[in-house]
């Protein structure tokens, strides 16, 4: 699905608007890369409320180090199934050395379309129309609901419940920066249903342009690894979901410094075209 979103075969059919796709893709690739080569530099990114990256909370700094060190990598689950019939994008868990759980995150990730007034039911897409409106409530409170209480257990079949270790749920959007309107209401919510204490610090925002970020083809990664990178980089250039990292000094194509008429100079990253012997 990669390579033929990048060679642009899924528009006829609207599918290169698909957040599941893009989900698929940027999660489906970091399952297969060392984690401290792609799934843990994007997600300690993430920010909350209170300002706190993920990375930078001491709890998840240290279950980050133990994951790095672990010869178990991250074990994903992709759109499991709530109690409710709600599916998130994906479940997280994160092992040390001898399996013991040590952290469980969930995703929800969003392309085109709006935050969810209630829990998106199978075949969520990128219209209103496929929102569970149904079932009252905010999306994000919902799954961190889920979180908390255990719900997303029987889609981590290995080992014990996950209990008291670390939770969070990350909302990865495509905003250039955070969207504290969704975050407010969703926090909003969490302090109504589930515990006050926990609104602003469990729920982070991730914005997809950090993926491109924690990809580096260039690391110590086997052929295949660093192929992946490339290909998934180009994918996220293709889409506006990487960063804006200045422009190329280069000539465009279809302008050639000797055409007839112009000649062309470059002085403080401006192209500057003039009629031939002015």
């Amino acid at each position: 699905m990669l390579a033929a979103e990048i060679h642009n075969k899924l528009r006829d059919s609207n599918l290169d608007r698909s957040e599941d796709i893009l989900t698929s893709n940027v999660f489906g690739v970091m399952q297969y890369l060392p984690p401290d080569k792609g799934l843990i530099p994007f997600i300690r990114k993430a920010i909350n409320l209170s300002g706190q990256e993920l990375g930078k909370d001491n709890g998840w700094g240290k279950v980050f180090e133990k994951v790095i060190e672990s010869q178990h990598p991250p074990k994903y689950f992709f759109w499991p199934r709530m109690p409710d019939d709600s599916e998130p994008d994906v479940v997280i868990l994160m092992r040390d050395s001898d399996k013991n759980k040590l952290a469980v995150l969930m995703i929800e990730a969003k392309y085109t379309s709006p935050k969810g007034k209630g829990a998106s039911r199978e075949g969520e897409g990128d219209s209103d129309s496929e929102i569970d409106t149904q079932t009252p409530g905010d999306q994000l409170a919902k799954y961190w609901g889920h979180l908390i209480n255990g719900c997303a257990d029987p889609c981590i079949p290995e080992g014990p419940a996950t209990g008291d270790i670390p939770k969070a749920l990350l909302y990865v959007t495509k905003h250039s920066t955070r969207p504290d309107k969704d975050l407010r209401e969703s926090c909003k919510a969490i302090q109504q249903d589930c515990n006050p204490g926990q609104a602003k610090e469990c729920l982070f925002w991730l914005p997809w342009s950090e993926a491109y970020f924690s990809l580096n083809p260039n690391a110590n990664l086997p052929p295949g690894q660093k192929r992946m990178c490339e290909d998934l980089k180009e994918l996220l250039r293709k889409k506006g979901l990487a960063p804006f990292l200045g422009f190329e000094h280069t000539w465009p194509r279809d302008v050639h410094p000797t055409d007839e008429g112009l000649w062309q100079t470059w002085s403080n990253r401006e192209y500057i075209f003039c009629p031939k012997g002015k």
